[in-house]
């Protein structure tokens, strides 16, 4: 590819975003946010994820889902959790985004991160168009993400987290 020498740098809320345009092998335009260099240290990380997981995908995503699984039926016991997904369906990731009737995402986290150790992630999740079609775009969502590295105890752990908060 060879730079068109067309370079934009526009400021939306506060943020400078840069934009460069480049002419593609078939004459048109593609566009790279942010600079003009390949993500190469994500494109390492992606290589070293397949690596690692190489033939055991299948064994790594049926631990995470036995966490996640047992994650869900525990929540069910806690009426101010409110899941957010469908619950019945069996092809699922092991992500599960969730709010407490009582605060909000944000607050939670901080509660479970300050409190209890545990690490989720609080917010949108730049997913606004998720949110909006799941009601949360006000308050966002806490996202509990398992892999086959977390242990029940883990799970365990944040199931006592979340009874002790909400009760």
């Amino acid at each position: 590819m060879c730079k068109t020498g067309i370079f934009h740098i526009s400021h939306v809320d506060g943020w400078k975003r840069e934009q460069y345009i480049f002419k593609d092998r078939s004459g048109g335009n593609a566009r790279a946010a942010g600079g003009r260099h390949k993500n190469s240290h994500g494109i390492a990380g992606l290589l070293a994820g397949v690596r690692y997981v190489g033939g055991n995908r299948e064994l790594y995503l049926n631990q995470a889902m036995e966490l996640t699984d047992y994650f869900l039926e525990e929540l069910r016991k806690i009426p101010s959790i409110q899941v957010y997904g469908d619950l019945e369906c069996t092809t699922r990731t092991p992500v599960v985004a969730l709010n407490a009737a009582h605060m909000g995402s944000s607050e939670l986290a901080f509660a479970l991160n300050e409190n209890y150790g545990i690490c989720v992630r609080a917010g949108a999740h730049c997913a606004p168009l998720m949110h909006e079609a799941l009601g949360t775009g006000d308050k966002g969502a806490v996202r509990f993400s398992f892999s086959h590295m977390n242990t029940m105890e883990e799970v365990e752990s944040a199931v006592k987290a979340l009874q002790d908060i909400c009760s």
